[in-house]
């Protein structure tokens, strides 16, 4: 299984070097514009694979398909980012800069074009998805806008960083999106019992000189242990992150057929109790970890209002035991 470890290294190699690139392309003044995202890279299949112990500390884990993953953190630029970059260097030329939004009701689509003296005219398009999910589910409109104004000054080369075109703030979105997309079918969570069977992971460390980390949504982690954690907790309507302490986690199959799903039982900072939902491939992962109950982990999670749980985005370990941190 060597193949294993020299695919995992490579493509953590590759994720290292577009961030030290992204880090030395982008002016330290918009350092703080560039957001890291958790993603699984899958690197082959092999079923009934015992992983080694070095791809196991690189991160690597297993689907029950065989599916192989490696986790990797790759850079993008957010919105405003672009539009400050932008600003800035028409202001410091002074050339004219015009960014127009406006939107077609009979195509639903947003529209942005932008008008430069530097570079010329760039357009870009987004739909309005009234009715969607997710962050669209109060602001489709101004969602759209905003994917269009970020794609419209991609388009003229602001914060490209070797990822695409596609701003933070929408690759994040629609991995929040696919996320909730396979679990939309998930069991009432007072529903059954849950016997002590918990789990967890961890995302890779990231360059020194990044300003900021988020844990999306989209990002599958493996297991691997990160003590420096959050020692805070972020709640709002809809989203909340923080530590919380694990007291049992029971895996079932979907009622739809769709897969495994973990049901975890959990004491926030605050000591109030949660319920999270993990679809897979994040039940995947909580099903080959094996953590105590007290185990505690840094979670995103999205609450679920008609069923009264948390949606699990994303999570690593940050303690295994009470005893093992003094």
């Amino acid at each position: 299984m060597d193949w294993i470890v020299k695919k995992a290294k490579e493509e953590q190699e590759i994720a290292q070097k577009r961030r030290d690139q992204a880090f030395k392309k982008i002016p330290s003044q918009y350092h703080e514009f560039i957001v890291l995202l958790a993603q699984n890279k899958k690197i082959g299949e092999a079923k009934d694979a015992v992983l080694p112990a070095e791809a196991k500390r690189l991160g690597v884990w297993q689907s029950r398909d065989g599916a192989i993953f490696v986790p990797i953190e790759l850079p993008y630029f957010t919105v405003d980012g672009r539009i400050q970059m932008a600003r800035d260097e028409h202001k410091e030329q002074g050339k004219r800069l015009d960014i127009e939004t406006y939107y077609d009701p009979n195509t639903k689509l947003f529209t942005c074009k932008v008008v430069s003296e530097l570079y010329g005219t760039a357009t870009a398009h987004a739909i309005v998805n009234f009715g969607g999910k997710g962050v669209d589910s109060t602001n489709p409109v101004e969602n759209a806008e905003t994917s269009a104004v970020g794609r419209a000054l991609g388009n003229l080369a602001y914060g490209l960083l070797g990822t695409g075109i596609a701003t933070y703030e929408e690759v994040a979105a629609a991995t929040v999106e696919q996320r909730r997309l396979e679990s939309q079918h998930v069991p009432e969570p007072e529903s059954s019992s849950q016997p002590e069977m918990p789990a967890s992971s961890s995302p890779q460390s990231t360059p020194q000189n990044t300003p900021q980390k988020e844990q999306p949504t989209s990002a599958e982690e493996p297991p691997k242990n990160d003590q420096q954690h959050s020692t805070t907790q972020k709640v709002g309507a809809e989203n909340y992150e923080g530590v919380v302490t694990i007291k049992s986690i029971q895996f079932d199959e979907s009622p739809t057929g769709k897969g495994l799903l973990a049901k975890l039982d959990v004491f926030d900072m605050t000591g109030q109790a949660k319920t999270l939902i993990a679809a897979q491939p994040l039940s995947d992962q909580l099903d080959m970890l094996g953590l105590p109950e007290g185990a505690k982990i840094e979670v995103t999670a999205q609450h679920i209002p008609r069923r009264d749980y948390w949606l699990l985005l994303n999570f690593k370990v940050v303690q295994e035991h009470d005893q093992q941190i003094a």
